[in-house]
């Protein structure tokens, strides 16, 4: 055919002035035989009008110098005549590529021997009023549309694009037909619609429906719901895409500032906890892929309940904020600080060279708190205690590392504060330890292994037993007889105290009313019962302590409530409210361990107190150090002419005993006279009614 079009000069003739656009076009096909393009090798005088350079048309692909004819469907279609049809008809759209106007055309496809498809585009009158009826209505339609909508092309540009499309992109109408659509669209997102589009044309049942960043002009951040659709012709080839555009950035913005919300603590705006487990589980993954190290500072603020409590909670979220200021000044530039909760923060440093890296970081952070806080003319200085903990390997998880870190923490704080402890294996076994020790102190009273031992109070001017002091052990399954010291301090952090301390107040309060009951001579014997910081606070305590007066039929005025000079000076104002209506039930309120605080003697005596307890470290030093001597004598003192009852503690000697005397200190207790001892052990005591010679230093105590 090519010699035939070259040499006929009659048919050249013919084509070159045939009124309607001719074009013949070459197979290209593939190793099987089969056409998948065509190139290009005539045009008539016609179809060179509409090409801009006609003569580099010749030669060309058929998909790359008229992309229209795949979206319209004559590119099939000539495709499908040079691969076994003879002719093929139809009508489609072709759009200027200047303007990208419809028009409306007829085609007609012949094949010319086995590679050669001859095929004539003419305009069809009807064709084209057809559609410029259905243009109007389409453009109508179109431009009304409250969202965003564009045509596309097959190659991914843009064939038409409405208003709302223009306006949510931040560009003008008449310049976005002939763009990419994906350009509107920012950096890995465009790459997305992209491939999206070319998935469309492989998968007939893909949809495609994403929230996506718009690329505006000037950077200003947009968010967008592309929806994307392939229009096919009625034999199934692909026409054109067609994308729905919705604005979402208010949603977008909304749903940032709540996930912000939820991942960023209020007050500070640092990280969460949900957040730092996030954060840290990320760097934990690094830390499996590459060498190094990543390490973990868990931060408390010493005694900020003592700010909280007298500056007031304006103060204590000042502290607070202040507080993330300089732990964002004092760490490195890529460490995470975030807040764990109440006064405590964490820092995740990643990437650190080796451990002791850590410890400098935390060195850093000392250092930013040696300067004093201000608040409303006032300042003061904080202190805090940090635990480190660090990992050198990808198998440790967030929950472990958080959890040995604050381990390491209330090591600090055991320790005295102010103070860094790095984690170690024995801290994990006594955290471990502890754990097990709360999980069995849980049961202790329900599966009845608390005890109550009882020590003698004696009257050194009778030398009889007076009254006794209720101290409760726990009877361990597996470490057996276990001290108050082993467990008491548990009880108070995890709040067991409350439980623990309302079984002691009812078993005691049944035991002193046996005893009143099985001897006589004893009837007045008082029974000391111990309160804790957390029983004082706890809002049923005087409903309890009647309730156990009631059951047991006690005489309130046998019960004497002890409490130590540091609970009472915690909330002066709280705890004396408490007093007074525990005072009101007819009992006794002693203050233990006196002198070892920092109590006013104005708040003592506003205080309903009965009774002075000299804590025996002072008395251990009765007659060998002159100032333990003297505070004794002083606070024996103190009670007398406040019309207080003074009881010494921790008598261990005889000498100790008659130095007592000698300062006419009225009651004393200790291994002088008797250790703690169950009950029986005490019913004992009482059925031989001792009496202990108070004035001959020669005399050996009966009971040791």
């Amino acid at each position: 055919m090519t010699a035939v079009v070259d040499d006929c000069a009659f048919l050249k003739d013919v084509l070159a002035r045939f009124p309607d656009a001719v074009t013949v076009s070459e197979a290209v096909r593939d190793a099987s035989g089969l056409a998948y393009d065509m190139r290009v090798i005539y045009l008539n005088d016609s179809a060179r009008e509409g090409q801009p350079a006609p003569e580099a048309a010749i030669g060309a692909l058929c998909s790359e110098l008229w992309p229209q004819m795949v979206l319209n469907g004559a590119f099939a279609a000539c495709l499908r005549v040079l691969n076994g049809g003879s002719s093929e008809f139809g009508e489609f759209w072709w759009t200027e590529s200047a303007t990208y106007r419809p028009l409306g055309n007829e085609y007609r496809a012949v094949r010319i021997g086995a590679d050669l498809v001859l095929w004539v585009l003419r305009h069809s009158t009807d064709l084209a009023r057809r559609m410029d009826a259905e243009e109007a209505r389409f453009r109508a339609a179109f431009d009304a549309a409250p969202v965003g909508v564009a045509l596309i092309d097959l190659g991914g540009r843009i064939v038409l694009a409405n208003e709302s499309l223009a306006a949510m992109a931040g560009r003008e109408r008449e310049a976005l037909p002939g763009r990419v659509f994906a350009s509107l669209l920012s950096g890995s997102d465009g790459a997305e619609v992209s491939d999206a589009i070319a998935a469309l044309l492989r998968d007939v049942d893909l949809t495609y429906d994403r929230e996506l960043r718009l690329d505006r002009p000037g950077g200003a951040e947009a968010w967008a719901r592309v929806s994307l659709a392939l229009v096919r012709q009625a034999d199934g080839v692909p026409s054109y895409c067609v994308a729905h555009v919705l604005d979402v950035t208010p949603q977008k913005a909304l749903e940032n500032a709540l996930s912000h919300q939820a991942l960023h603590d209020r007050l500070t705006g640092l990280p969460n906890r949900a957040l730092l487990y996030d954060r840290l589980a990320q760097a934990l993954v690094r830390l499996a892929r590459h060498l190094g190290v990543v390490g973990l500072l868990f931060i408390d603020i010493d005694q900020f309940k003592v700010v909280n409590d007298g500056l007031g909670h304006a103060a204590g979220d000042a502290l607070l904020v202040a507080a993330a200021e300089r732990l964002k000044h004092a760490t490195r530039l890529g460490d995470a600080v975030t807040r764990f909760g109440g006064d405590e923060f964490v820092v995740i440093c990643d990437e650190l060279r080796s451990e002791a890296d850590a410890m400098l970081v935390a060195t850093r952070v000392q250092e930013a708190f040696r300067a004093p806080f201000a608040w409303e003319g006032q300042s003061f200085t904080i202190t805090l205690s940090m635990g480190i903990a660090t990992a050198t390997t990808g198998g440790v998880d967030a929950q472990s590392l958080v959890r040995d870190a604050n381990v390491a923490m209330y090591r600090a704080k055991e320790e005295g504060r102010n103070r860094c402890v790095y984690f170690s294996d024995s801290l994990r076994a006594k955290a471990v330890e502890r754990m097990q020790t709360v999980m069995a102190l849980r049961e202790a009273v329900a599966r009845e292994e608390l005890r109550l031992h009882y020590q003698p109070i004696v009257d050194l001017v009778t030398g009889k037993i007076v009254g006794v002091e209720a101290l409760v052990r726990w009877q361990h399954p597996e470490r057996g007889l276990l001290s108050p010291d082993a467990f008491i301090p548990i009880a108070e952090e995890t709040g067991l105290i409350v439980p623990i301390g309302t079984w002691v107040l009812q078993e005691a309060c049944r035991q002193s009313q046996r005893w009143h009951e099985r001897f006589p001579a004893y009837a007045s014997l008082r029974m000391s019962i111990n309160l804790s910081a957390g029983q004082i606070i706890h809002p049923g305590l005087v409903g309890l302590v009647a309730e156990a007066l009631s059951v047991s039929s006690l005489d309130s005025s046998t019960v004497v409530l002890e409490v130590t000079e540091s609970v009472l000076m915690a909330d002066p104002e709280k705890a004396g409210r408490v007093l007074k209506l525990l005072k009101a039930l007819g009992l006794r309120l002693s203050v233990d361990d006196f002198g070892t605080g920092y109590s006013s003697l104005t708040y003592l005596k506003r205080f309903p107190i009965d009774i002075l307890k000299v804590d025996k470290s002072f008395v251990s030093g009765l007659g060998e150090d002159s100032e333990d001597s003297a505070i004794v004598a002083a606070t024996v003192g103190l009670a007398g002419s406040l019309g207080l009852q003074a009881i010494a503690e921790g008598v261990e000697t005889e000498d100790q005993m008659g130095r007592l005397v000698d300062l006419s200190c009225p009651r004393a207790q200790g291994y002088f006279f008797s250790r703690p001892m169950p009950a029986d052990a005490i019913a004992e005591l009482l059925e031989r009614d001792p009496s202990w010679d108070t004035h001959w230093r020669g005399k050996v105590p009966l009971y040791a």
